[in-house]
């Protein structure tokens, strides 16, 4: 959550000076995958070994690197990182998801911080994965369009930061 607070002010500032502040975005969607793979590590220890999410993490970071320096500039909206971010945290969500199914001793979800959160990423990610798929096709359409689709994107943003405070509040 600081971290989302520092990169919006730097991102508001930028955009009131009128500097392209999307570079920002590519640092930050590698740091939230970084934060929420540790998480998502510390919670699925027992199912996936440390050496599988040392390699993910990684993996995706080099992906990043290479995506904008080579595919889509640091100017430009980075949705193919998130694309591939949004994907692996789904994946984790559901594995968790699993996971809690599968366990022999009752959890009441309501109280559960992991829960909360685990909830958050999945509905963010799931609601989302579309949008930043289609980003950069979305550019060419009529504004009231792309403000429609970035309100739903508000949403589940909104969504996605409630659960994450309840997540907080319950840990």
């Amino acid at each position: 959550v600081a971290v989302t607070a520092v990169v919006e002010l730097i991102s508001k500032i930028l955009w009131y000076y009128k500097i392209n502040n999307l570079g920002i975005y590519h640092f930050y969607a590698v740091i939230e995958f970084l934060l929420l793979t540790t998480i998502f590590q510390s919670q699925l220890s027992s199912l996936i070994s440390k050496r599988w999410f040392t390699l993910l993490k990684f993996a995706f970071v080099t992906f990043a690197l290479i995506n904008g320096v080579f595919i889509q500039s640091i100017f430009t909206f980075n949705s193919h990182v998130i694309v591939v971010s949004c994907s692996i945290l789904i994946a984790f969500s559901l594995i968790y998801f699993y996971h809690l199914l599968n366990r022999e001793q009752y959890t009441a979800l309501g109280t559960s911080w992991m829960f909360w959160l685990n909830s958050g990423v999945f509905i963010y990610c799931s609601g989302t994965l579309a949008l930043y798929y289609l980003s950069n096709y979305l550019i060419s359409k009529p504004i009231e369009i792309q403000r429609a689709v970035w309100a739903v994107h508000a949403g589940f943003n909104t969504i996605y930061y409630l659960a994450i405070m309840r997540a907080l509040w319950l840990k």
